[in-house]
């Protein structure tokens, strides 16, 4: 018989702010890293995040919604349009690429569908996440759209992606 996972999506508190600010990652997706600081704690808290707690209360990912979840160089090229609701979701750094984010995005999207009464889901994500990106793909999503960020002197290139 199949584990089924029940995952309880609230908003944003700050005791889980504090621990989401000092996640690290590793290899290729250390920059998606926390610094720990207070500006990363209070964007934490600026109303678009929400904890995801699994069935024994561990924090296991965060959700954000909205302007949150958007690229401002996507939204400065008129990239996004209004009718979508974007969505972001950030694992915990031990859960990554353990099979997961299936189910927790799947909840995260119906929350979303709830809560904000959108059908319209839209995400972006790095090129060079591939694993995200078939992790999209597999729920339906579909690339409308790619541009170019330049961050430091770093390039980065996205897909931006609509659930059909």
């Amino acid at each position: 018989m199949e584990d089924i996972k029940i995952y309880k999506i609230n908003k944003m508190d700050k005791l889980s702010a504090n621990q989401i600010s000092n996640w690290q990652y590793t290899g290729i997706y250390a920059r998606y890293s926390f610094d720990g600081s207070e500006e990363s704690k209070d964007e934490l808290m600026n109303g678009d995040y929400y904890t995801v707690y699994d069935q024994v209360e561990t924090l296991v990912a965060y959700l954000c919604f909205g302007n949150s979840a958007q690229v401002p160089t996507a939204k400065a090229l008129g990239l996004y349009h209004e009718v979508y609701l974007d969505i972001g979701i950030g694992l915990s750094p031990e859960l990554c690429g353990k099979g997961l984010g299936k189910d927790i995005l799947t909840e995260g999207i119906i929350f979303a569908q709830e809560k904000f009464n959108s059908l319209s889901i839209r995400l972006t994500v790095a090129v060079f996440n591939t694993r995200a990106i078939k992790l999209y793909q597999g729920l339906g999503f579909v690339k409308v759209s790619t541009f170019a960020r330049i961050n430091e002197g770093v390039r980065t290139d996205f897909d931006v992606m609509v659930m059909k």
